[in-house]
């Protein structure tokens, strides 16, 4: 076999190639969701073709029909009752190893659709390659990774016509390799995992990955996904996908905006405040100061650095994690925690934003010890095909953007492998004006990480 690169796409972006998981809508209902008790999985393994629209043939491997029945009266998701220490760890690690040595540039990933690219790339390999993986998401076993990727899929998943958080897998295949069938098949049942197969590196198959990407990410990061192309010598990539959109419980109102000066690093620029005044929760510890703003089933978490503080330094605190994963509001309030809170009138202003990042994963990936599936020869990608002995991760990109304007949130992301002063507040109302960079972290009702960014320059 010659020297063959495995290319690694990990977004939140559009569909598949060689297994397509499609997610069909119940009709009987407006408002929808995905829990995983009340869900049945048709799986229809077999070989076949899709047509897509510029004419170009691409081979489908597995389909994997996900239909979701909710039982009357059912409007929600059901909670999450699994452990999150593994999730929770894995994104203070990506965290602290993407933007921990940033200091003056926007910054935007999302820890749950690097974790679901991880998950499907443990399922292809084995040995000390999979034990890697498996170390650096702070899982025991794959049995046990299965579990919780499908369990937090099922509770992230949503489109209930008031907010949506939409994921999306597929694998793309070169149609001159013999695969291990039954592993696309985990991944269709498991991950809904579309998979096709084509000529790698053809217009025809960079074409169609890329309105896979587009259709998934809603066209918001067109410009990433068109520089995206496969290399002839890929022997599979992996595309997973985010998008998110969700609408403020209570909504800015543009009258009120403002145009004022955001302090950055390099200096003074005028942009639009928006401001509210509203009781809220505001917390506080000794080296920021925070608020929450609920979109529905999810929040966004908007922390600003005391005067001094750096958004990176509060990266390396563990009263901020304490916060955005989730802390006992009960023993903040008692002062038993390393974060106060406080219920009063805060007026808020913050200003509106729309930042995007690129990252290379690789080095940081090869940081957090995920190291053999890198080197060729060393990676074990038996569960892939049982010519694997030249195959390696080749690529690992991550993209996402996130913006926020009057109305609510809106963001997306993919992953390719081929976060006023913290003082005591006063009795009834506070001023938290978010003039300088700051952290802002997304999270749904349950504290499972959808988004993560430092806005240095909105």
């Amino acid at each position: 076999m010659k020297e063959h690169r495995l290319f690694d796409a990990i977004t939140d972006l559009p569909d598949g190639v060689v297994a397509e998981a499609e997610i069909k809508k119940p009709r009987r209902f407006r408002r929808w969701y995905i829990p995983a008790v009340a869900a049945a999985l048709a799986l229809c393994f077999f070989l076949g073709s899709v047509l897509w629209p510029d004419g170009a043939t691409i081979g489908m491997v597995a389909n994997a029909a996900y239909l979701a029945e909710y039982p009357d009266g059912k409007d929600s998701a059901l909670p999450y009752y699994g452990d999150l220490s593994g999730v929770e760890d894995f994104t203070r690690a990506v965290v602290v190893e993407f933007f921990g040595d940033n200091t003056d540039s926007n910054r935007v990933c999302s820890p749950i659709n690097i974790y679901m690219a991880l998950s499907m790339l443990a399922e292809v390999t084995d040995t000390n390659s999979r034990k890697q993986i498996l170390d650096a998401l702070g899982e025991s076993d794959i049995a046990t990774l299965r579990e919780n990727a499908n369990t937090l899929w099922n509770n992230v998943y949503r489109d209930d016509g008031y907010s949506a958080t939409l994921l999306a897998n597929s694998l793309w295949l070169r149609n001159d390799t013999e695969y291990v069938k039954d592993t696309f098949k985990t991944l269709a049942e498991n991950y809904y995992a579309s998979s096709f197969v084509g000529e790698m590196g053809s217009s025809q198959m960079n074409g169609a990955l890329r309105d896979w990407m587009n259709q998934n990410t809603k066209n918001m990061l067109s410009d990433q996904i068109a520089q995206l192309k496969l290399d002839p010598l890929t022997v599979m990539a992996m595309v997973s996908t985010v998008y998110y959109k969700g609408r403020w419980a209570s909504a800015f109102n543009s009258n009120y905006n403002t145009r004022e000066l955001f302090h950055t690093v390099n200096g003074d620029k005028e942009v639009t405040f928006m401001n509210k005044n509203s009781e809220a929760s505001y917390y506080w510890s000794e080296k920021f100061a925070a608020t929450v703003k609920s979109l529905g089933a999810s929040n966004m978490w908007l922390v600003l650095p005391d005067e001094g503080v750096s958004p990176e330094e509060l990266l390396l605190d563990d009263a901020f994690w304490y916060l955005v994963q989730g802390g006992s509001y009960m023993d903040m309030m008692n002062g038993d925690a390393p974060v106060s809170t406080k219920s009063l009138i805060v007026d808020l202003s913050v200003p509106k934003f729309d930042i995007s990042d690129q990252l290379d994963l690789t080095e940081g990936l090869k940081n957090l010890g995920i190291t053999d599936v890198f080197e060729m020869g060393v990676g074990d990608f038996s569960p892939l095909t049982t010519d694997w002995s030249d195959i390696f991760v080749s690529q690992a990109l991550h993209g996402a953007r996130l913006k926020i304007d009057e109305e609510g949130c809106e963001g997306v992301a993919y992953t390719v492998i081929g976060t006023n002063g913290g003082s005591v507040p006063p009795d009834d109302r506070v001023e938290l004006k978010f003039d300088r960079p700051f952290v802002f972290v997304l999270t749904n009702r349950d504290n499972i990480p959808i988004f993560f960014g430092i806005v240095h320059n909105p």
